[in-house]
């Protein structure tokens, strides 16, 4: 397993469109797709969390601390 000394993690909320779709075969100069990329993270390897974030189409509504959620664009 890849080691790093230090490690820096952001949080991004992206529509379920974002997360899935296919941005290299669109053309785009990515390294990765998002989700693949994600993918990819130890974090995901040990929680699955990513199956989540590829087939949940919901949004955080009622969200406490974000003033009730509202559309990702």
């Amino acid at each position: 397993m890849q080691h790093l000394d230090r490690y820096s993690l952001s949080v991004c909320l992206y529509k379920q469109t974002v997360y899935n779709f296919d941005f290299i075969g669109a053309g785009a100069d990515f390294k990765s797709n998002i989700g693949a990329g994600y993918e990819h993270c130890t974090f995901h390897k040990l929680t699955g969390w990513g199956n989540f974030l590829r087939i949940n189409n919901g949004l955080p509504w009622g969200n406490p601390t974000s003033g009730g959620g509202g559309p990702i664009e």
